[in-house]
């Protein structure tokens, strides 16, 4: 078994920021749990479905951890660790472990790659799952995509004002 001893912070940082088909769909709950919900449900899904999936996933290099991390992250990524790559829901992971780690480990880091490194997008937030449904429903019946309908709405209120304008 791999057990993990994650800063609290990280396993806040996961749970409310996280992928919600990892973490839970209620992405607008999440945001708002104390650090003491987030860590249970943290602990939660270690159990029932990061664990296992870290304890068969494939070792890669330091080097190709560090290519996938950006920032700070980065320079977590050195030699003397053992770095595991893995998929849930098309979200991809990198996990250190104690370099001798087999399925039996400890896990001191982990982290969600986003799945899109683009400068070019805007993630936008509803204050709850029910207006993100209600938005959906709306671009639905318009016949247009939801993220198609958000992008025309948001191009429509910056093309209202000049490039120049500060």
């Amino acid at each position: 078994m791999i057990d993990e001893s994650l800063f609290p912070q990280s396993k806040v940082y996961l749970v409310k920021g996280g992928d919600a088909k990892v973490f839970g769909e209620d992405s607008d709950i999440r945001r708002r749990m104390t650090d003491t919900q987030a860590i249970e449900r943290f602990k939660n899904i270690w159990e029932k479905v990061l664990e296992p999936e870290i304890r068969k996933a494939p070792i890669i290099t330091a080097e190709e951890a560090k290519e996938l991390l950006e920032g700070k992250q980065r320079d977590y990524a050195i030699r003397g660790f053992q770095f595991r790559q893995f998929s849930l829901h098309s979200a991809v992971f990198v996990a250190r472990l104690n370099k001798d780690a087999t399925e039996d480990g400890v896990c001191d880091q982990l982290w969600g790659i986003g799945a899109h490194r683009d400068n070019t997008r805007l993630c936008m937030y509803f204050e709850t799952v029910e207006e993100k449904l209600r938005f959906e429903e709306i671009a639905s019946n318009l016949k247009i995509e939801p993220r198609q309908l958000a992008l025309q709405l948001v191009m429509d209120f910056v093309h209202k004002f000049p490039a120049d304008w500060h």
